[in-house]
């Protein structure tokens, strides 16, 4: 004897599922594959009725994104995954282990995240080869997916942008008569509502000991380029040679006896607002590089504001359409900071006196030299819908 449906769950006749099969098959006989496919999973009975119209031609691999898309705005609390192309849950752990560096990432329940570095899902955050080994963090499209997520859909959902924040200390061997040379990279994150869109602060810092200015003048021969100042990073759009020429000039405006120099540059091509300057720290020097970046609503990765910042070169050379040109990421980013330019800086500033990032942060272990600070790395329960 077959299962009798409850009265509860007998649909109404003024609903969609209780609608006449006859009609709803006209109906659907109108509508693209896409939507058939998003009408069946509406309930139990719609999809007995329609899972054998839409099997024959349903969609494969990448031709399933369009659907998956339309899914996820009615489903928060999952997201596209544009690697395996399935909706994979979000549990709402705030790290996820996503944060921190590299080995953090390494930690993370999602199978698929390495394959994220393909494709153009990861951002370019450093200077290519030789020097990629300099800052152990990856951003990938993932991050701007759940960032944007608890912009759109509630703190509930995604994740904040204090998890994106990331800071982290090397030193470099130096001359006799400067033992060691330290640099610092941070990245914190803000979302734009006005356009609305991820905005990113980087900050490269250089600090030398005793005010010895001229080692902060970038050399151009590629012998060095694994030596600071050039692991400092204004955009992958700039080439080695702009990037001394515009860190030199400050420099040695500095040298020329000018007090707190600093000029200011944007990307032709990516939008990228930068600022440099040199800046007097008690009887220390530093040179302080400040990127600003806008990645976009994070809709999906074929927007050209996430592509022209992403790690593939064939791909980052796309043209941002001008109504995304006209506001400054620096601006945008500044306007919902909670913690402005010079505050940064200055907390920036703070850990390298005195070695004081030796006695906050963790030396990553397999790396003699570099420190990062240390954050939550907690995830729960994490499954897959297919």
């Amino acid at each position: 004897m077959g299962r009798r449906t409850p009265p509860s769950e007998i649909p109404k006749l003024n609903t969609l599922a209780g609608l006449p099969v006859e009609l709803l098959s006209s109906i659907t006989d109108f509508l693209p594959l896409n939507d058939r496919i998003c009408i069946s999973l509406c309930s139990r009975r719609l999809f007995a009725i329609f899972n054998h119209r839409t099997n024959p031609a349903r969609p494969l691999g990448k031709d399933k994104l369009p659907v998956l898309r339309r899914l996820e705005r009615d489903l928060p609390k999952y997201f596209v995954c544009y690697i395996c192309h399935i909706l994979h849950k979000y549990d709402g752990s705030e790290y996820f282990g996503l944060s921190g560096s590299v080995y953090d990432q390494e930690k993370c329940p999602l199978r698929c995240l390495p394959k994220w570095k393909e494709d153009g899902f990861d951002l370019e955050l450093r200077d290519q080869a030789p020097i990629w080994f300099h800052v152990y963090r990856i951003f990938y499209f993932l991050h701007l997916q759940l960032a944007m997520r608890r912009f759109y859909y509630g703190e509930k959902f995604g994740i904040s942008t204090e998890a994106l924040s990331y800071t982290q200390v090397r030193t470099h061997p130096g001359p006799s008569s400067c033992p060691e040379i330290t640099s610092l990279f941070s990245t914190d994150a803000q979302i734009c509502p006005k356009t609305p869109g991820l905005c990113l602060r980087i900050q490269h810092v250089m600090f030398v000991h005793g005010r010895k200015s001229e080692l902060l003048l970038s050399r151009q021969d590629i012998e060095s380029a694994g030596e600071p100042p050039q692991v400092m990073f204004i955009c992958i759009h700039v080439s080695r040679r702009r990037h001394a020429i515009l860190l030199n000039t400050v420099v040695k405006a500095y040298i020329s006896g000018e007090k707190a120099p600093s000029s200011t540059h944007t990307c032709d091509i990516c939008a990228a607002d930068s600022r440099i300057e040199v800046c007097e720290y008690g009887s220390d020097l530093a040179l302080v590089l400040t990127t600003w970046i806008n990645l976009g609503p994070g809709l999906t990765p074929d927007d050209p504001r996430w592509l022209v910042h992403c790690c593939s070169w064939e791909l980052n050379r796309v043209t941002l359409d001008p109504n995304h040109r006209k506001d400054s990421p620096r601006v945008c980013f500044e306007n919902v900071s909670p913690r402005s330019l010079e505050a940064l800086r200055s907390c920036n500033l703070s850990y390298l006196k005195d070695q004081r990032y030796k006695r906050v942060m963790h030396q990553v272990y397999w790396e003699r030299g570099v420190w990062d600070l240390p954050t939550k790395s907690s995830w729960g329960s994490y499954w897959f819908m297919s």
